[in-house]
């Protein structure tokens, strides 16, 4: 197949609830393929099949050269509620070199954590790791599961809204999405139209209207 054909296969798969037998022989045949924008979507429908088969593979692409596909395969694993996705995240911390694929690893981690009810046992390594942390898409994570696992960090997180760099507003939003509640909502709300007013960013201001819509 060429390229344009295996993307037109992916996104017919992305459609889909759930993948038969014969499918996923062919995401684990593409998660070797030369072209790294194949082995990245590849890697984000391969959370369409929980086991410890594509586990395994998403450990691999975890590995890769292209940072995209180590993100997507970071984020599929938050979905592996398994005891060696929890080991292994936690040495991803260690060894990512790439902030951004790091801040998703440590997002994964923080929520594979939270659902297999582990948040005491890792609170206190984040707040550790939080500390030490330069990278603010990194500090934003940490905040994140910290928030996980307890500990009220919604107005250090809303701090970050108003960073200078638009990758940071535009990763304070993905995480808001997920921590948007009948509890919070008012307060995210009114920040979110206090920098909507502002927003200079297309991306950002576009992620913002479709939140508070």
């Amino acid at each position: 197949m060429t390229v344009r054909e295996k993307i037109e296969l992916l996104d017919l798969y992305d459609e889909l609830s759930s993948l038969n037998f014969r499918q996923r022989e062919v995401l684990k045949r593409l998660s070797y393929d030369n072209n790294s924008f194949i082995r990245g979507l590849t890697a984000s429908l391969l959370v369409k099949t929980v086991n410890r088969d594509v586990m395994n593979i998403l450990f691999r692409l975890a590995f890769d050269k292209c940072e995209y596909v180590r993100i997507e395969a970071y984020d599929s694993l938050s979905e592996f509620e398994y005891k060696e996705v929890v080991d292994f995240l936690k040495n991803a911390l260690q060894n990512e070199k790439s902030n951004l694929a790091k801040s998703y690893a440590i997002t994964s981690f923080a929520e594979v954590v939270f659902k297999l009810n582990l948040c005491d046992c890792y609170s206190a390594l984040f707040s550790e790791l939080l500390v030490t942390e330069k990278s603010k898409l990194c500090r934003i994570s940490y905040l994140y599961g910290l928030h996980l696992f307890g500990e009220d960090n919604l107005d250090k997180i809303l701090f970050y809204l108003d960073d200078e760099d638009y990758y940071v507003r535009f990763a304070v939003l993905s995480v808001i999405e997920e921590l948007l509640d009948d509890k919070n909502k008012d307060l995210i709300f009114r920040q979110l139209n206090e920098r909507l007013s502002v927003e200079k960013c297309p991306s950002v201001k576009d992620r913002i209207t479709k939140l508070v819509s």
